[in-house]
């Protein structure tokens, strides 16, 4: 396995890559907009902030599909995959922090 060994000189060399991280966008985007809302924190949540858990968790669903991937022979395992899945979840999330913080929507714990 070699990093950035999928982007090649073609333009659907550059395609695989780029679906890779607007496959993971709309993670970013929506797991911290599902689960803000609810009064149920984790204790890793708290403790490395949602930026990094949302990412985190990215990353592990990312290593979970290529593990998947490699144990039974359907597709391609690659690391590449998982470095550009998890960009893609940094990249929603900045996305959803951009929008909440642009938009004043702002999830408060209703009491």
């Amino acid at each position: 396995m070699t990093l950035f060994g999928t982007w090649g000189e073609t333009p659907q060399a550059h395609a695989f890559v780029i679906e890779n991280i607007l496959l993971f966008v709309p993670f970013g985007i929506l797991y911290p907009l599902a689960v803000s809302t609810t009064d149920r924190k984790s204790d890793l949540r708290k403790k490395i902030g949602w930026e990094k858990f949302t990412v985190l968790l990215g990353f592990l669903i990312s290593v979970g599909i290529e593990t998947v991937q490699l144990i039974t022979e359907r597709g391609y395992c690659q690391l590449d995959d998982v470095v550009m899945n998890t960009l893609g979840a940094l990249v929603g999330y900045v996305v959803f922090a951009s929008l909440k913080f642009w938009t004043g929507l702002v999830f408060e714990k209703q009491t």
